[in-house]
């Protein structure tokens, strides 16, 4: 015997009415909605990522192939110790990409719109040699009669982690548009 699926509840199907602002009113959000609303915003579109057509070579590889390769070269970025060799690496990703039929400025627009921008920001305070001691490339100040700036030390592990999560973001970028849910 089946049993019967339990009724749904009326409050559930009664039709919302819709409430717009007044004209020439905005409505205040707090931080926390307005968090909520980017953030579920940001995962629909990258749940519904079907910017690519589903014709491009990548979209054919088996999935499971795909994973194990995107495991594999996640991995042989952060073993990367040259920023010069990361920015080869990248320059192959998209070009991966434009070869997969993907969208090259949406591709771009994706990867350099969220994290990396972040990390840049992050890893600023690193490329200064109150941070990172090193030589000094660009002085900005002297304190105590010693130059101070950016180091040249600095400049390279920045440029090694900004180079490091670009890369990262973009392989997992082109393995979300090209493999359906």
């Amino acid at each position: 015997a089946t049993r019967a699926a339990p009724p749904v509840p009326a409050w559930l199907t009664a039709p919302q009415p819709l409430t717009l602002p007044a004209p020439g009113r905005r409505r205040r959000t707090s931080f926390v909605d307005r968090t909520l609303d980017g953030t579920s915003s940001v995962l629909r579109q990258a749940m519904v990522a079907d910017d690519a057509p589903a014709d491009g070579f990548l979209h054919r590889l088996d999935p499971r192939a795909k994973v194990v390769a995107l495991l594999v070269v996640l991995v042989g970025f952060a073993l990367v110790h040259d920023p010069a060799t990361l920015a080869v690496a990248y320059l192959a990703l998209v070009a991966l990409a434009a070869a997969g039929r993907v969208p090259v400025l949406t591709y771009l627009r994706r990867v350099w719109l969220a994290v990396p921008v972040f990390t840049a920001v992050v890893v600023a305070p690193a490329t200064l040699s109150v941070v990172v001691p090193g030589d000094v490339v660009v002085p900005l100040w002297t304190w105590d009669g010693t130059p101070q700036g950016l180091t040249r030390q600095g400049l390279t592990s920045a440029a090694l982690l900004l180079g490091r999560v670009a890369c990262s973001i973009s392989a997992v970028l082109l393995l979300t548009l090209t493999t359906g849910w």
